[in-house]
């Protein structure tokens, strides 16, 4: 569980998943899961020989939190509604003035999303991400989160193929 937990395949595009089915599918190679083991967090292992291809992973903290965002898009950005007109230098100056409102601050969370959010999903759920793990958001995002303690909003700005994302990890409160 372990491994599953906190190993990520580096080769672009392949989720948790994916990688689960590599490693499902090579486990019998001798060796394979003693060198996903030997890698320590934050190390990124030797690549591993499996025949037919090399197998490079990275040991990542394990992730789980409750998170909000906030997504300026851009023309380019993955699933960006047809009214998004702004390019990708825009877009990131629009969040970097979303960054600078919010000051960190929660308090003034609801009125900065209600401004600039592009990611109408979750709009009325202030920014809700719900619970996110591992492999759940793009490798950015993850990382950001992992950056700022639990109520803390991160003080830089993420960026992946859906856009700029200004994250809040957000404290667990219990059901």
């Amino acid at each position: 569980a372990m491994v599953r937990d906190q190993a990520r395949l580096r080769r672009r595009g392949d989720s948790p998943t994916g990688f689960l089915r590599h490693v499902q599918r090579y486990q019998t190679k001798p060796g394979l899961l003693d060198a996903l083991d030997a890698v320590q967090e934050g190390q990124v292992g030797d690549p591993y020989d499996l025949g037919d291809a090399f197998l490079v992973f990275e040991r990542v903290a394990p992730l789980m939190t409750f998170a909000r965002h906030i997504l300026i898009q851009h023309v380019r950005s993955e699933s960006a509604p047809l009214r998004i007109k702004r390019t990708r230098d825009q877009a990131a100056a629009a969040a970097q003035e979303a960054l600078r409102e919010l000051g960190g601050d929660p308090e003034k969370w609801r009125s900065v999303l209600g401004r600039y959010t592009d990611d109408s999903t979750v709009h009325s759920a202030d920014g809700s991400l719900g619970l996110v793990r591992v492999g759940d958001m793009p490798r950015s995002v993850e990382d950001a989160l992992r950056t700022v303690p639990a109520g803390g909003i991160a003080d830089g700005i993420a960026e992946s193929r859906f856009g700029f994302h200004i994250v809040w990890r957000v404290p667990y409160r219990g059901p």
